[in-house]
């Protein structure tokens, strides 16, 4: 089940830098005490100012990543993510000590109201969360300790940087005039991936992070909640959202790429100043009278598509073993993107089934389906739905319905000013944390 990370819970104007509480002790262990109480003695894996972080540090956080994004947890998947999860707690851990060297602290209330958020947004209580982190082997103290250290990060950022940033109106003007000359140009819908570069020695450990990244979002981890985990911009916070740019609004290889890209497409890195960018486009608007292609190459004639089905069983008997199999169907589907991935998914649920429907003609299924597959592009799945042996959906293979074009619409003076402070704060906060890495004394164990 994808964990709904706490995009309300920060400004999402702050990169979403989470960190874990790092465990006192040795230079050579950590005795970590879990939830009932007992010791563990754990080795240290790095220590980053005489500060340690513990392999218990490096699993949980390993664990709540690959749960939080819906990827599934296997070993190959893990070793995939380990490296840049380390470097994620390495500056985490940073932004924690810096916290706490200018006084920032985070109130029990404000954690709590933060969970609070998270499980409202997943549907559940607090109780369901610690109950479905501790089914996954993650203590609901990782989570815990990852909110306060943004929301300390936050705290310090608000308060160190945030006064610097000057919007000129002159620049707003600038930007307004820009957007009236881009209104005669395509429009993306975009979320991004930044993972940085600081030095040329970082090249290719920040390359092999970004391809490991893209990996776990062509297995099936949604984009938004990999962003929030990983992404170095200020947009990590919303998911990676940057909402709509045209041509000329990002860097020249990151626009180059943009250009020949259309919704639902997701680039591989592209190497930029600064470091590596993963883009994916959500959604095309066009100037009135503009006519733009979206639609797949299908080898289907017009008025038929070719579905597939998966059903989940039941989980045990009754009621509660049919909402199980509903949350792991409803889960499942929020990860498909194509037919592929629905057959891989169901290879990984015990006893789901996978079903290839074939070609079959729009005017013969029956009103209610035509009516749920009507605005389902190729690789779309329908709301889940019970059946005597489950719950289940339908994945539209090919011949999907073409995205639906908006036209151009203005931004508004506030949200051009919105949009400049978030470049300049996120500037700056990176510049912030690259000066931390450079000071940092950093011993791998």
């Amino acid at each position: 089940m994808t964990l709904c990370r706490y995009a309300n819970a920060v400004s999402p104007l702050v990169a979403g830098a989470l960190a874990l509480t790092l465990l006192a002790g040795s230079a050579g262990a950590a005795t970590a005490t879990d939830d009932t109480g007992s010791e563990r003695v754990q080795r240290v894996t790095v220590i980053v100012n005489d500060q340690p972080i513990s392999t218990w540090d490096l699993e949980q956080r390993t664990l709540l990543t690959i749960f939080s994004s819906g990827a599934p947890n296997k070993p190959e998947i893990r070793e995939r993510i380990r490296a840049q999860v380390l470097r994620s707690l390495v500056d985490e851990q940073l932004q924690v000590q810096e916290a706490q060297r200018n006084d920032i602290k985070v109130s029990r209330d404000e954690i709590v109201a933060a969970m609070t958020r998270i499980a409202r947004q997943n549907n559940m209580d607090l109780n369901q969360i610690g109950d479905l982190l501790d089914a996954n082997g993650i203590s609901l103290k990782a989570l815990e300790t990852q909110i306060e250290a943004e929301l300390a990060w936050q705290k310090l950022i608000t308060q160190r940087l945030a006064p610097r940033i000057q919007i000129d109106p002159a620049d707003v003007d600038d930007a307004l005039r820009r957007a009236e000359e881009s209104a005669r140009m395509v429009q993306y819908l975009v979320a991004e991936i930044f993972i940085g570069v600081d030095s040329p020695t970082e090249e290719e450990q920040s390359r092999a992070s970004a391809q490991a990244v893209l990996t776990q979002i062509r297995s099936g981890a949604p984009f938004p909640s990999v962003a929030q985990q990983f992404s170095e911009a200020a947009s990590a916070a919303a998911g990676g959202d940057l909402g709509w740019v045209t041509e000329g609004q990002l860097p020249a290889e990151v626009d180059a790429v943009l250009q020949g890209m259309r919704p639902n497409q997701i680039s591989d890195p592209i190497r930029a100043a600064g470091g590596f960018y993963i883009i994916a486009v959500r959604d095309l608007r066009v100037p009135a009278g503009t006519r733009v292609s979206t639609a797949p190459v299908s080898s289907l004639p017009p008025g038929k598509v070719q579905l597939a089905q998966v059903i989940v069983p039941r989980q045990g008997r009754g009621e509660d073993g049919m909402k199980a199999a509903a949350t792991i169907a409803t889960a499942m589907s929020r990860r498909v993107s194509s037919c592929r991935d629905a057959r891989a998914l169901a290879g990984e649920v015990q006893g789901a089934d996978y079903s290839n429907l074939g070609v079959l003609n729009r005017s013969d299924l029956a009103p209610a389906l035509r009516g749920v597959l009507a605005n389902l592009p190729t690789g779309g799945a329908s709301p889940v739905f019970q059946t005597d042996a489950g719950a289940g959906f339908l994945v539209v293979c090919e011949g999907g319905v073409a995205p639906k074009i908006q036209e151009v619409e203005m931004p508004t003076r506030e949200e051009i000013e919105n949009r400049l402070y978030a470049q300049q704060l996120s500037v700056l906060a990176r510049r912030y944390l690259r000066d931390l890495r450079r000071d940092a004394v950093v011993e791998n164990r």
